[in-house]
């Protein structure tokens, strides 16, 4: 009776799991406190649940104790060390809070958590609804806008709002990966089939409104998966249609902004990337500092401690003064961290954090490429890019994604699941 009474309880709070997953990707886009809510529900679930079910699960295996050391917990881990040499011990006790997720989450796959590659994609889906929700929202916010006067057709884009915020206080650039994400996992799932007018309708949707959104980031990499997408899944004949529809729908994306005025914006924002990666652009030549102008003061520091760093959350701190020593005024005013997250981590943790942020990058993937997990491969290009220009561990915006992609793949998400003896 005990016996049965485990197993329903493996059962079970597996299922129940694994639904919360589905629901915190779901939830990502629309609500950061929600989904984190869910994301902490499930975890805990499984460690109330794990000591009553150990058997089913066994002894981790040493080869998952090898993943687990390759795995977002060693970034946790920095965390946790700097607190010993910390310039500032309560931001980065605020921070072993934010990047919690960096820890439990793999300890969770280590400890015996498993998906399938259909119910690895079937979590990632989640997105999906949630990006098509929350986009739909801000394009009837822009047309009612229209309709009562308030702003014109010009104007009619997703980006307008004061600061590049939104209602729902989610940085564009953040909005947008998510909108990226939500098209890869339709593209790329290969045990969930979407119809072909789905697939179009969801990317021709999502590339409208990345478009109008302005990330820079994002929009390059929008074309380079655009180029790179049909040759992955198709040959011969198959590739010469994939590319007729891909393009198809690619220039009357496109064509939107241009009706809608709004490609001047855009056009506009990657004119200042020069700007951005000129070292003595500051305040008075652009308007605000630009990127380089920060890495190179953030440099600076980073040579004073190039070991361990000035501790996990201290970043911005760190950088005040010596932002004002090098008169940038607006990173400065508005207290801005490097955007750079190689930076981050080498300004925070000391350079063998870096070292292992890309280390983690790489190894996840080459095993997602040799798995031809195309979802995970394409989310962690995305994340090594947008590591050049954001700090994305460094928001929850990108905290907890990032640890349940990362982990689910280097615990064999995709890979057959391992049998249980009931």
């Amino acid at each position: 009776m005990e016996h049965n009474n485990r197993k329903i309880l493996y059962v079970w709070s597996n299922y129940i799991v694994k639904i919360l997953l589905f629901l915190f990707m779901m939830l990502l886009p629309v609500s950061i406190k929600t989904s984190n809510f869910v994301l902490f529900t499930a975890v805990l679930l499984f460690f109330a649940s794990y000591p009553f079910v150990y058997r089913f699960y066994g002894l981790p295996e040493r080869r998952s104790l090898k993943e687990l050391f390759s795995s977002p917990l060693v970034l946790y881990l920095f965390v946790l060390i700097s607190f010993f040499y910390t310039v500032d011990t309560g931001e980065t006790i605020k921070f072993m809070v934010y990047r919690a997720s960096l820890g439990f989450v793999p300890l969770m796959f280590f400890l015996g958590f498993r998906l399938s590659r259909r119910e690895f994609e079937a979590i990632c889906a989640g997105i999906v609804p949630g990006v098509f929700l929350i986009l739909t929202y801000y394009l009837l916010l822009g047309f009612y806008g229209i309709h009562r006067g308030v702003i014109g057709w010009n104007e009619l884009t997703f980006s307008t709002l004061e600061n590049y915020r939104v209602p729902f206080l989610v940085h564009r650039t953040y909005i947008s990966f998510y909108a990226l994400f939500a098209m890869v996992v339709v593209l790329f799932s290969r045990y969930i089939r979407y119809k072909l007018w789905f697939k179009i309708a969801i990317s021709f949707f999502i590339v409208v409104s990345l478009l109008s959104y302005e990330s820079r980031i994002i929009v390059g990499i929008l074309a380079l998966l655009v180029i790179v997408y049909p040759f992955l899944i198709a040959q011969g004949k198959k590739l010469i249609r994939l590319l007729l529809i891909i393009y198809g729908v690619a220039s009357l994306a496109v064509l939107i902004p241009l009706l809608s005025g709004n490609y001047y914006r855009l056009a506009e924002r990657f004119t200042m990337v020069g700007e951005e990666m000129n070292v003595d652009a500051v305040t008075d030549e652009v308007g605000y500092d630009s990127r380089a102008a920060r890495w190179e003061s953030a440099m600076e520091k980073i040579k004073e401690r190039p070991w361990t760093g000035y501790g996990a959350g201290t970043e911005k701190k760190v950088l005040l003064p010596i932002f004002q020593l090098n008169g940038l005024v607006w990173s400065s005013l508005f207290n801005l961290d490097a955007h750079n997250q190689y930076i981050s981590f080498c300004l925070e943790n000391g350079i063998f954090a870096m070292l292992f942020y890309i280390y983690l990058l790489i190894y996840s993937f080459i095993r997602s490429i040799r798995q031809r997990n195309y979802i995970v491969a394409s989310f962690v290009a995305i994340c090594a890019v947008m590591s050049l220009v954001e700090n994305i561990l460094n928001v929850n915006w990108m905290i907890t994604i990032f640890a349940v992609i990362i982990s689910a793949s280097i615990f064999d998400a995709g890979v057959r699941r391992k049998k249980f003896n009931y």
